[in-house]
């Protein structure tokens, strides 16, 4: 978590997290899940471009793309979820 100035409970879920975005500077107000501790909005991942596919992998299938797709929900884009098969 970095950047962080302070953490708190915010539910059982979720960590309220108040950080400096380190390109700019800005306050910024954000959440973490508990169970993933990071946000998939902070990384760049090859499974976050419109061209990549998971070709039947099964361990990526069961693994990684249902986490993928709770992040992405979580952090407000519903709408990039169901765009990689």
């Amino acid at each position: 978590m970095v950047g962080a100035t302070r953490i708190d409970n915010l539910d059982d879920q979720f960590f309220i997290v108040v950080r400096r975005a380190l390109e700019t500077d800005a306050l910024q107000l954000v959440t973490f899940d508990k169970s993933m501790m990071f946000r998939l909005t902070d990384c760049v991942s090859e499974y976050d471009f419109p061209q990549y596919r998971y070709n039947n992998d099964e361990f990526q299938l069961r693994y990684y793309k249902p986490a993928h797709d709770i992040l992405m929900k979580q952090e407000g884009f519903p709408e990039l979820v169901g765009t990689h098969e």
